[in-house]
């Protein structure tokens, strides 16, 4: 299989600016790494974006849906560590869904995403 999988897990945010540093250093140093040790995920990227709203976009690839409910990703999401803890609440305007893919087409990747809701 690709590094591509055949679902993603997709969540957007906002923060304040005072939280900013705080959130890259928990997301880069932390969480993505705690995420890629669960099986199934295959590729966990962050974009952001100023003045935009949300302006995190946070893509976890992942080999199926069902990933998502398996009992080791489902115990980190019910035991965070304190760090997760701490930062969790300096989120704003949060959404976090699901999605499979139905379709890809070529094998680049591209350095920007657009998103619409």
């Amino acid at each position: 299989m690709s590094s591509f999988g055949h679902a993603i897990l997709c969540a957007t945010l906002d923060m304040q600016e005072t939280d900013i540093e705080n959130f890259v250093e928990w997301h880069t140093r932390e969480h993505l790494p705690e995420r890629l040790d669960v099986q199934g995920f295959l590729r966990g990227r962050r974009f952001a974006r100023e003045a935009a709203e949300p302006c995190y976009l946070i893509l976890y690839d992942v080999t199926s849906l069902a990933i998502l409910t398996q009992p080791d990703y489902i115990e980190r999401l019910n035991d965070p560590t304190p760090w997760t803890r701490a930062t969790l609440p300096t989120f704003q305007n949060g959404h976090r869904s699901a999605y499979q893919v139905i379709a890809r087409n070529g094998q680049a990747e591209g350095a920007c995403v657009m998103m619409m809701r």
